[in-house]
């Protein structure tokens, strides 16, 4: 399919944008997950960012970018990306990395459970529309008027809970190795203030 002026200015300014974070990112060039190897014939068209949604990528998609470099040039450490997408309104970042880094990325999974993954809006709630995600009240009516969801429902009607802050701890359990479990609390409070100051601009 050819494409028309707009389109060839629009690919234009994708591929300079992508060229400078990979410059400032060299770890979000894409490459074949199976053998490792960069794509022959790569010309900057997409990175593995293009692969957050468009409201998280707006919300945190730098901070988070810029925590992950950081702990691979303090630990000379290489990371390894295998996917990145949603599932279940949560932020899946599928990677062989340092420890460090899986701390981040659990950060922000637990964070985008309350970010709008449309327009970046924070504190929204989770609906199920048919399809599990975080979606601001704006957004779900500007798809109502376009046709993309049931025009005739509420946004009220599909909020799975009633409790749309971000989070400021994120909690998980771990087995250890007797056999028992052993609970862990992380503070996330100063990401998602970022995040809720960064939306005020």
């Amino acid at each position: 399919m050819r494409k028309n002026k707009k389109q060839r200015k629009e690919a234009k300014r994708r591929r300079l944008v992508n060229k400078k974070l990979i410059k400032k990112y060299p770890w979000l060039k894409p490459y074949n997950v199976w053998t490792g190897k960069t794509w022959k014939d790569y010309n900057y068209e997409t990175t593995w960012a293009d692969d957050l949604p468009n409201g998280w990528r707006k919300a945190f998609g730098d901070m988070m970018f810029e925590e992950i470099d950081e702990v691979l040039k303090r630990t000379n450490t290489t990371i390894y990306i295998e996917q990145i997408k949603e599932k279940y309104g949560q932020l899946r970042f599928y990677c062989n990395a340092h420890q460090e880094i899986q701390e981040i990325i659990d950060d922000y999974s637990k964070l985008s459970e309350n970010i709008c993954i449309v327009c970046g809006k924070p504190d929204v709630s989770m609906l199920d529309t048919g399809w599990i995600s975080p979606v601001c009240k704006e957004c779900f009516e500007y798809n109502q008027k376009t046709n993309k969801w049931a025009p005739r429902d509420k946004y009220e009607d599909y909020i799975i809970s009633k409790d749309s802050s971000m989070s400021s701890e994120r909690h998980w359990r771990r087995f250890t190795p007797n056999g028992d479990t052993q609970d862990f609390s992380r503070d996330i409070s100063d990401k998602a203030e970022k995040i809720r100051n960064r939306s005020r601009v």
